[in-house]
């Protein structure tokens, strides 16, 4: 006896096949989705950043210091370039670091640290008065110069959507330099220096052109009249960063800082003007 045919017709298969496939894609489609990325899909979400930012900054920086030590506010002494008469170090690579919290949606607080140790050894080519002492021409002179800065800011967010970021700031920078010359074989003294707490008022900006490319800058500054001091700062850079991952960002970019001040107080009497300039790299990591 011949047994029916199990075969199943053409029509039948076509049709049972793609039942099953629609079934299949409908079973995988959400946790395929769930799986992609959340950061790729627009609008870019602000999920990370919104705690802890760490940044890391590398610098090659340039150095052009003019200053004047006075003897007494009566008498001053000799404006000098550190770089050129002391030959002091003109150019170093700086590395300064931040941290900075985003508790809420629109506020900043940052902390920051720069520190800068230079110094040279050269014979002098002209006298020099400095301070209490007289610097003379082809005598072997011994030079330092520091600064350090440290720096506390506020920030409240005018401006917070999801392509731009506009920030008004304000904040204190604490600025400890000294400075010291010797000649060994007969001028030996201790550094001089000063402590000086200064306010300033700044801008943060960012624009994101993609998920991953953005544009950033921001701006310190202020300037300060009193009886026997004058004196005005500032401190500005511009970037481009590219987001690796929602946690890690890195940018290159311009950083120019500038101090200048003029004392007539007793003690303390002379000027500087101090800029410290070039490109930049940095890190940035959220937490």
């Amino acid at each position: 006896m011949r047994m029916p045919s199990m075969r199943m017709p053409r029509r039948i298969a076509v049709r049972t096949a793609l039942i099953m496939g629609a079934t299949c894609a409908t079973a995988f489609s959400g946790p395929l989705a769930a799986a992609q990325p959340a950061w790729e899909k627009d609008p870019p979400p602000r999920l990370i950043e919104d705690v802890l930012r760490v940044e890391v900054n590398f610098m090659s920086a340039s150095y052009d210091t003019t200053a004047r030590v006075d003897p007494t506010v009566d008498e001053p002494g000799t404006v000098f370039n550190a770089e050129d008469d002391l030959k002091i170090d003109a150019t170093e690579y700086l590395i300064a670091g931040e941290i900075t919290l985003l508790p809420g949606t629109r506020h900043l607080l940052r902390l920051s640290g720069l520190n800068t140790q230079r110094s040279g050894r050269t014979r002098l080519a002209r006298d020099i008065a400095y301070d209490d002492q007289i610097y003379r021409v082809n005598e072997l002179v011994d030079s330092s110069l520091s600064l350090r800065l440290f720096g506390f800011t506020y920030g409240f967010k005018l401006i917070a959507n999801e392509r731009m970021e506009l920030t008004p700031t304000v904040g204190v920078q604490i600025g400890e330099y000294s400075s010291n010359a010797v000649v060994r074989s007969r001028v030996t003294r201790e550094p001089t220096g000063d402590i000086s707490p200064v306010p300033v008022v700044g801008l943060d900006a960012r624009y994101d052109f993609s998920r991953r490319w953005s544009a950033e800058g921001r701006v310190q500054y202020v300037t300060i009249e009193l009886d026997k001091i004058e004196a005005s700062l500032l401190d500005w850079r511009l970037g481009v960063t590219y987001r690796i991952n929602p946690h890690f960002v890195v940018g290159a970019g311009y950083r120019s800082f500038n101090i200048d001040a003029t004392s007539a107080e007793e003690g303390s009497s002379g000027i500087i003007d101090m800029s410290i300039t070039g490109p930049l790299l940095y890190m940035r990591a959220s937490l």
